[in-house]
């Protein structure tokens, strides 16, 4: 029976490493790409729902303004 012992430097042990940390990149890549996908929709979704009051705040706002002319009302204080 012929035994061989395996020796690694330096360099080897560096290579392994990087095809470790090459592996775990893509793995984890591969495993966040779904989080990521639905992060992005639910900040359209946010950005849409804050467009949407957005306007409505600024047409409600130009209502009230046109209202305290109207009737010779002084704003109320946003205290």
């Amino acid at each position: 029976m012929v035994c061989s012992i395996l020796m690694l430097n330096q360099q080897d042990l560096i290579a392994i490493g990087k095809i470790i940390d090459l592996k775990l990149e893509e793995k984890l890549e591969q495993k966040l790409k779904p989080i990521k996908k639905k992060l992005t929709r639910l900040e359209r979704l946010s950005n849409t729902i804050i467009r949407s009051f957005d306007r409505e705040y600024i047409y409600l706002r130009k209502r009230v303004d046109r209202i305290e002319d109207h009737l010779h009302l002084s704003p109320l204080s946003s205290e």
